[in-house]
């Protein structure tokens, strides 16, 4: 990296040295980890996180039963009227990966330009299977049908019929198939875009 392009020393805006208003996360051929930029935590967004959590917690060890109250009221109104955007958006989200990962954008490495891979696709998805998928699918891969066979959803089907069990089955492939993984990818993406310097050049 050029003198130029850097960060200024001692300077409060860490991008206001960066040549076009650059965020310092997408100069090409530089690792994140590399450049001289101090990230800071916002107090606002801090402060307002950190009060939330502290009043729920403080609320239910206050008032338990109002809390439980409420929270059950708003789970069965988002369960009973809000199912289908979830739905949705689970479809959107997958649609919209599946359109990146094919294009030519799917092609982008992480990483700094022609830098090789940290472990195999093999190795990926080892540790994927050995880390919370595998962990889940052995606990809830007979316990997440049976609960929704036995407690359908609202409006589902009856409890313990030929039509819950399809139900059941139906939910449960929802949350570990496609649309599962498209979620956790579409979180991902803002996380790793920074690491990929060729992103700038796309």
């Amino acid at each position: 990296m050029s003198s130029s392009s850097r960060p200024a020393s001692g300077s409060d805006d860490s991008t206001a040295s960066y040549p076009h208003d650059t965020h310092p996360g997408l100069v090409p051929g530089v690792s994140v980890e590399e450049q001289r930029v101090r990230y800071r935590t916002d107090k606002i967004t801090f402060g307002v996180a950190g009060a939330l959590i502290v009043g729920f917690v403080v609320w239910g060890a206050v008032s338990t039963e109002t809390l439980t109250q409420v929270a059950s009221a708003a789970l069965t109104g988002v369960v009973t009227y809000g199912g289908w955007v979830f739905t949705l958006l689970a479809a959107v989200v997958l649609l919209f990966l599946l359109y990146v990962g094919f294009s030519r954008y799917g092609r982008i490495p992480l990483g700094k330009d022609g830098e090789a891979p940290a472990y195999s696709m093999g190795s990926w998805i080892a540790m994927l299977f050995a880390a919370g998928m595998g962990v889940g699918l052995i606990f809830f891969g007979v316990y997440e049908p049976i609960t929704y066979y036995m407690t359908p959803p609202p409006g589902r089907a009856e409890a313990e019929t030929y039509q819950a069990m399809h139900s059941a089955m139906a939910q449960t492939i929802f949350h570990w198939g496609l649309q599962a993984w498209a979620i956790y990818a579409w979180w991902a993406r803002p996380l790793v875009t920074p690491l990929t310097a060729a992103a700038v050049r796309c």
